[in-house]
């Protein structure tokens, strides 16, 4: 059974989405804003086999240097933030470093209607070509699944 990381601030659509992940045998844990997704990184010590975050969430205590950079794509602050201690050239990253940043890069699937938001400012954000994304739909839930299958290969 894989542990997926679910941060979505729309509560019907991450009960929905929760509900078919664990139906699929998927242990789900569900956080609501980059606080609460910060809280369950740090409760589980990142030990997650996939991530499935909306680029839209709440951004309450993001702090005021943060908002202004992340609106409204503020679950790149997230993704941001677990990555600093892992990929930080600055410091002399090694080869060890950069096949962790990688590992956790490849977990991750952007679930978002603000996709276009992201491709617009993507040369902020060093890894962007390596984030795979799924654009928000009626139909995109089977994709979704078919995407977490092939992460959580079991």
């Amino acid at each position: 059974m894989g542990k997926i990381l679910l941060i979505e601030d729309d509560g019907l659509l991450t009960k929905d989405l929760k509900k078919i992940l664990e139906d699929c045998g998927y242990d789900v844990i569900t956080a609501y804003s980059y606080v609460s997704a910060m809280d369950r990184w740090k409760g589980y010590k990142g030990k997650f086999d996939c991530i499935i975050i909306d680029l839209n969430i709440n951004s309450s205590n993001l702090g005021d240097r943060k908002s202004s950079k992340y609106i409204p794509i503020c679950g790149m602050a997230f993704l941001d933030d677990i990555l600093e201690g892992v990929y930080n050239p600055e410091n002399g990253e090694d080869e060890k470093e950069t096949v962790a940043k990688l590992n956790h890069l490849n977990k991750v699937i952007i679930y978002s209607g603000v996709l276009k938001s992201l491709k617009q400012r993507k040369f902020e954000f060093k890894y962007y070509d390596q984030l795979f994304s799924i654009l928000k739909s009626e139909t995109s839930v089977a994709k979704l699944i078919n995407k977490v299958r092939e992460i959580i290969k079991y």
